[in-house]
């Protein structure tokens, strides 16, 4: 009778992918543990939400200090990043996932993790836009230009008033004018004057609209006009004058004319 051993012969053993660590999580020479987002695509929507939640709870306390690490970056900065993706938590994912890379090479002495926290808020904020949705009040000021700056929005429509029963000088020997100006005097052409296309008269109700590009508009009001908004920028308002150390109100009985101002949006 003959026996048989029969060998059998096993290959290597398949290496199964490890998952990837989710939640705090430090490598061997890590100076410091990072928050590993997961894979948030993978998620139901609620759990999803609360994913997002506590990644950037989580986020912020690093951030804060409060893991003893040595990480701390500035409070201000922190809050302002806080209250924007509050208010946009969708941005939570991309942010969480860009924070463990800057985490990461933070900890193996390398990058500038604080450079990326603090150029966030104007990156977060980049295609956003806030504009007043209330109607603005304030008096025009005639002895200085672009005074005062507002933010506008693609799309917004707003009607910029002056009050036209105070009046008020831009020369010594000049008539008494409100804010349509000097009909006599137009500035068409005389580029002393900010504004000095068809329709600008000195000392007449203009605004300067700036967009985020830096390429500026002046554009004549006088008492009233709609301005439609196609780009993201401010707006600022002045009298179309070439100089203001001369300019004078109106006073009678000793009260003094100040004309407000509207900025009022659809």
């Amino acid at each position: 009778m003959f026996s048989f051993i029969l060998f059998i012969s096993c290959g290597p053993k398949e290496n199964i992918p490890t998952a990837p660590p989710v939640g705090w999580h430090q490598e061997e020479g890590w100076k410091h543990s990072c928050y590993h987002p997961p894979d948030y695509a993978s998620l139901s929507d609620s759990v999803r939400m609360e994913a997002r939640e506590t990644s950037l709870t989580e986020m912020l306390s690093q951030w804060r200090g409060d893991k003893a690490d040595g990480i701390s970056f500035n409070a201000e900065t922190i809050e302002e990043i806080e209250i924007t993706l509050l208010g946009l938590p969708k941005r939570i994912e991309q942010t969480s996932q860009e924070n463990l890379i800057e985490c990461k090479q933070s900890a193996q002495n390398s990058g500038s993790w604080s450079s990326w926290v603090n150029a966030l808020p104007s990156k977060l904020n980049a295609d956003q836009c806030y504009s007043s949705r209330d109607t603005i009040f304030d008096y025009l000021n005639i002895e200085q230009s672009w005074e005062r700056s507002f933010p506008v929005c693609p799309g917004d429509k707003i009607t910029v008033a002056g009050e036209a029963g105070h009046r008020y000088k831009i020369t010594e020997d000049g008539p008494w004018i409100n804010v349509a100006g000097d009909l006599d005097k137009s500035t068409q052409g005389n580029r002393d004057f900010p504004c000095h296309l068809e329709g600008c008269f000195a000392g007449m109700l203009i605004i300067k609209y700036v967009h985020e590009n830096g390429v500026e508009e002046i554009i004549p009001i006088g008492q009233s006009k709609k301005v439609s908004i196609p780009i993201k920028g401010s707006i600022s308002y002045s009298i179309n004058d070439d100089a203001f150390y001369d300019n004078e109100w109106y006073s009678s009985d000793g009260l003094i004319d100040h004309t407000p101002i509207r900025l009022i949006p659809e």
